[in-house]
């Protein structure tokens, strides 16, 4: 690690001029190096990402060495390293970089390295809401994907912050049909979560009003179901309203 230190204090990494990469080159080495260097030393590559955190080239490095130590069973080591890192911008990142992690996994790398999306969902949100809301939206729809009926199960078992924050990240499904997810939903006791996901539904779908309408009426619901989700269709509809006219 001294060696490639050394080596990256010598050298330009920037890109080549007319030459774009994703992610950068620069991003990319300082990866690199933490994943080599975390193999045989991972205090050493932790006490280094923390001391570089707010540099840019290290901004999938704070993630990716969280992801590590996870992946190990090592959460004790995840949360100090998290609580070590200088700045909620840094520990906001973290999460921010997590967002796809196991999505690519075998089931086996996912039993092994427990990044199921129910294990790493039970992880993250173990974490205060300000540092992954809004980061868990791929996680959830993999999850709904593999097992709607788990997750939804789940999510009614959460204390209402957390409950809240993840309802507020979901995302429906394109496999999913209209129907199919309003009849779960509606089967749901309580009332609040269920009148979040049912408008999760209506804007996730990229439904506008006439379609969502007419899903409402095709579907097998009772007539206070539909008469309560046009309800909900018709309050979205004018939020978009509203919120097209703030934009003029």
């Amino acid at each position: 690690p001294e060696a490639a230190i050394d080596w990256l204090s010598r050298h330009e990494i920037g890109r080549p001029s007319g030459y774009t990469e994703s992610p950068p080159r620069e991003v990319r080495v300082a990866s690199s190096l933490i994943g080599g260097w975390f193999l045989h030393d991972p205090a050493g590559a932790a006490e280094y990402v923390v001391n570089h955190a707010d540099n840019p080239d290290f901004q999938n490095a704070v993630a990716d060495l969280a992801a590590q130590f996870y992946a190990m069973d090592r959460r004790h080591d995840v949360k100090a390293y998290f609580e070590r890192l200088p700045t909620d911008a840094a520990r906001r990142l973290m999460f921010e970089g997590l967002r796809d992690t196991g999505r690519f996994d075998s089931e086996d790398e996912m039993r092994t390295r427990h990044t199921d999306p129910r294990s790493m969902t039970e992880w993250i949100t173990q974490y205060p809401a300000q540092y992954w809301k809004g980061t868990l939206g791929p996680r959830l729809e993999f999850w709904a994907q593999r097992d709607l009926d788990d997750l939804l199960g789940w999510l009614t078992q959460q204390p209402t912050p957390t409950r809240d924050a993840v309802a507020a990240d979901f995302q429906v499904p394109h496999e999913v049909s209209f129907e199919d997810f309003a009849n779960r939903i509606f089967n749901i006791t309580d009332l609040a979560l269920r009148d979040q996901l049912l408008r999760t539904l209506v804007s996730n779908q990229s439904l506008d009003f006439d379609e969502a309408t007419s899903a409402v009426a095709k579907a097998s619901l009772s007539i206070e179901q539909k008469q309560h989700l046009l309800q909900i269709v018709a309050a979205v509809e004018a939020e978009k309203d509203r919120d097209h006219g703030s934009e003029k």
